[in-house]
């Protein structure tokens, strides 16, 4: 891939990652009415940033269906069991904790995906794990200040997806120079 296709795969999959998130952020506080649970709010987060994603990497680097389902079950369970474990913690460390477990999460169920794709995906799993601790510490914060306009946490939690979206998107540029996985 040239510079320039590196270029804007960097910056499809940062914008994809944000939009993913507000649009999901969106649906979850929309759906607060009706259904509110950790596990659901992963799985709707997990489905938008995945479709974000998927339209990014479908052609370049991973099926779109595989990748859409990896996030939407890595999101799910990692915000559930990222949250179960996180109260009680100290809230800078719980918010890392919880961004771990995030991370790890869907890291792993993307990794399932890349494996094939691409030559070192476990890379991927590291990447996804520090660009999620250090979104979620800045979602959290914007999303715990509820004094705060809407739009204002809309903004810093889109900021905070921005930072795993950089992340991530450095691996996935780095991944792409491999060879194919064999097999």
């Amino acid at each position: 891939m040239s510079i320039a296709g590196e270029r804007s795969l960097g910056i499809q999959w940062v914008v994809a990652t944000i939009v993913g998130w507000a649009i999901g952020f969106f649906v979850c506080e929309a759906l607060k009415a009706f259904v509110s649970t950790l596990f659901v709010d992963g799985l709707v987060i997990g489905a938008f940033v995945g479709v974000a994603q998927g339209l990014v990497v479908r052609r370049r680097i991973a099926p779109m269906g595989w990748w859409v389902l990896a996030s939407i079950l890595g999101f799910g369970v990692g915000l559930a069991a990222g949250e179960a474990v996180g109260p009680g913690v100290p809230l800078i460390v719980g918010r890392a904790l919880i961004g771990t477990i995030i991370g790890l999460a869907v890291g792993v169920a993307q990794w399932l995906v890349l494996r094939r794709q691409v030559a070192r995906a476990e890379w991927w799993i590291l990447a996804s794990v520090v660009g999620w601790i250090l979104a979620w510490i800045v979602i959290r914060s914007a999303e715990a200040s509820e004094s705060q306009p809407i739009v204002l946490v809309y903004l810093l939690g889109g900021s905070g997806a921005a930072v795993a979206g950089i992340i991530t998107g450095a691996a996935l540029i780095w991944l792409s120079r491999s060879p194919r996985a064999r097999g």
